[in-house]
């Protein structure tokens, strides 16, 4: 599961962990991210296609060559999103909350435009955190820009079960891209939940929990039928 950005790996551990409870046999992983928490930069990720291949080595090294489930949560799900058209074949499950569109100046520009205050840089957020720990400096030295590959055209379906969860009160725009692509993922719940903005965990924790683990229980039953 992978958070968002300015974030750790505890802000995700805190939203989707109690989904789990009460159930067996689950392995979860909460990285932190190059440049977050505990993970320091790297002077091999240049860009966002180097960030992605690190990212990529970590899933395959953790997963070990199996099938496994990918989540994310704003930056973490624009990550996820591209290890998913990297890995499809070994994706059991996915789950996208809140999903970066883009990783470019274009997203801050279509927030702006629906009355949404643009994305904070990373020295702007990082003191309104409690606790919170990142490598400033070299996170915005990275290249402000997309992934160089296409994540939402021209892709085979995945067909794992998937959940994609937006609040009715973020920018539009994002469930909206997502609305288009929906043919990629013929095993979706698509849920726009009213009353929540892009903390779509604290707006609305107790319908995000319940359609969490309505997604758990569904990739549960896909693996059980093989």
């Amino acid at each position: 599961m992978l958070h968002g950005s300015p974030s750790d790996h505890s802000r995700a551990l805190a939203q989707v962990e109690p989904s789990f409870e009460g159930r067996h046999g689950w392995r979860r992983v909460y990285p932190d991210l190059p440049g977050h928490g505990r993970t320091p930069g790297s002077s091999k990720i240049r860009d966002m296609d180097d960030y992605l291949r690190t990212m990529l080595a970590f899933v395959d090294e953790v997963s070990a060559g199996k099938r496994f489930c990918i989540g994310g949560i704003s930056f973490g799900a624009y990550l996820a999103l591209g290890i998913v058209r990297k890995r499809r074949r070994r994706i059991a499950g996915l789950l996208l909350s809140v999903p970066e569109i883009y990783h470019s100046p274009t997203e801050d520009r279509l927030d702006e435009q629906h009355g949404t205050p643009s994305i904070q840089t990373p020295r702007e957020v990082a003191p309104t955190l409690p606790s919170y720990v990142e490598d400033t400096a070299w996170l915005e030295g990275l290249p402000f820009r997309d992934v160089s590959i296409d994540l939402y055209r021209g892709h085979p379906p995945v067909r794992a079960p998937a959940l994609l969860l937006f609040g009715r009160r973020d920018a539009p725009f994002r469930a909206e891209r997502y609305w288009r692509v929906l043919r990629d993922f013929p095993e979706a719940t698509f849920a726009v939940l009213g009353g929540a903005g892009h903390r779509l965990w604290t707006d609305r924790n107790e319908v995000a929990c319940a359609l969490t683990r309505d997604w758990l229980d569904r990739v549960a039953a896909s693996g059980s039928r093989g």
